[in-house]
């Protein structure tokens, strides 16, 4: 009977700084102190392995390797991701209302569609046990007389959707949509809702939050326009 192959330490270290998103920003990034990493992922490695005679060294070489490499292949995404927000283009409809319900039937799908008819903005989400419909505030105040209360799980009310209309290679780019929601995230501003509909990216904000969202993505869109690593799309 063959033995199972064992995993090496890189391949251990690599797992748990992939369950731990502050420590691997920090390694992609090149600021982390390997020394006290190391001895911060002892125990971890060690429970992995059941055994404590691990060198602190042979956990340390290998956040290293997978430093250089991580930086490497961001180094490499950072430039497509760059080019993709600098080819893109913004736009922002106001008074947006959001609601969520239960179940929905035929005849009152047949009434929602009447009303989208006349809508300036609409969006409607099948989710598991749950829809979410987003709209105009005329639109909604209708949308409201056709669900009973029991059947409304929730609303947002007084939104705004900050829609980015990309090329297409953006639907086949990881980390661009990661990249815009993390510089909302560190200025704690709160997305209530995000939808991706083939190459608009919708980001619904409170209405407070609609302006400098527009102007943040605004400027990183403009500052990529500017960099020498931004290239014109296809």
């Amino acid at each position: 009977m063959k033995k199972r192959n064992k995993k090496s330490i890189t391949s251990i270290v690599r797992e748990i700084i992939f369950t731990r998103p502050c420590i691997l920003e920090s390694i992609v990034n090149n600021y982390a102190n390997y020394s006290a990493l190391s001895r911060l992922l002892y125990d971890d490695v060690s429970k992995y392995l059941k055994k404590k005679d691990i060198k602190l060294s042979t956990i340390k070489i290998s956040l290293i390797r997978i430093s250089e490499k991580l930086r490497g292949e961001r180094k490499n995404t950072e430039k497509i991701i760059k080019d993709v927000i600098a080819n893109s283009s913004l736009t922002i409809i106001d008074g947006i209302d959001v609601i969520t319900i239960r179940h929905i039937s035929l005849k009152q799908l047949q009434i929602l569609l009447k009303i989208f008819e006349k809508s300036r903005f609409y969006h409607f989400t099948q989710g598991i046990g749950q829809i979410t419909i987003m709209t105009d505030y005329e639109s909604y105040r209708e949308i409201l007389k056709i669900f009973s209360s029991d059947n409304i799980l929730n609303v947002l009310e007084n939104q705004s959707a900050v829609i980015l209309t990309s090329p297409k290679n953006i639907i086949y780019t990881p980390g661009v949509i990661a990249y815009l929601s993390s510089l909302l995230s560190i200025r704690k501003i709160n997305i209530t809702q995000m939808i991706s509909c083939h190459t608009d990216t919708i980001f619904v904000v409170s209405r407070n939050n609609a302006l400098e969202v527009f102007k943040l993505l605004q400027d990183v869109i403009e500052k990529f326009r500017k960099s020498d690593t931004c290239y014109q799309a296809s």
